[in-house]
């Protein structure tokens, strides 16, 4: 049984040219690798300021490549990974987020910020792919630490509230025998363990 194959709109050579190989064989390994990824549209950027925006997403652990998005599709659909072939048209740029995927996406809209002329097309997170509006909303959150810190925060408050309360119950307990040994007219507890 054969592989099922679409076909090649007329004229358009379907054998990959070594150099077109080698980027569809780079992308699938970052689809391999990636938590996650932003589609962009970089039309209007200089060659300097899409090696800003690289500079800024290597520090998030995170790589921006420039890609046809045809090959795109291909290394997508190879991978199993999710992509809304709406936002595959025009020039494309992809940020590949390797460990956080908030991060890349708050280095995108950081930059996007400075440079009006990129727009978001969308992306996708662990398998679900996102619209420009939940890249953004993904841009705003708190980056892994901090989620995690809140996280414990969370979890450690009914332990403090668990341990609050039985030290207040040990102190009203002594208290109590405290008062009972004052009421049978015994010695108070600090007397009998100093003697």
């Amino acid at each position: 049984m054969g592989l099922l194959r679409r076909k090649a709109p007329e004229g358009v050579n379907t054998i990959p040219t070594e150099q077109k190989a080698r980027v569809l064989e780079e992308t699938r390994d970052r689809l391999r690798r990636s938590v996650g990824y932003v589609v962009l549209d970089y039309r209007g950027l200089t060659v300097s300021q899409i090696s800003e925006l690289r500079r800024g997403l290597r520090a998030q652990d995170s790589e921006l490549e420039v890609i046809k998005n045809t090959l795109f599709r291909m290394a997508a659909a190879d991978t199993d990974t999710p992509v809304d072939e709406e936002i595959l048209h025009g020039p494309t740029a992809v940020a590949f987020a390797y460990s956080d995927p908030v991060a890349s996406a708050k280095a995108v809209t950081d930059f996007l910020a400075n440079h009006p002329k990129i727009a978001i097309k969308g992306g996708a997170v662990e398998g679900h792919t996102l619209n420009t509006a939940q890249v953004t909303a993904l841009a705003k959150t708190p980056p892994r630490p901090i989620l995690l810190g809140q996280f414990a925060g969370v979890l450690q408050a009914p332990m403090g509230q668990l341990a609050g309360g039985l030290n207040a119950l040990t102190t009203k307990m002594a208290q109590l025998l405290q008062a009972l040994a004052e009421k049978q007219g015994g010695a108070p507890a600090e007397a009998a363990a100093a003697e």
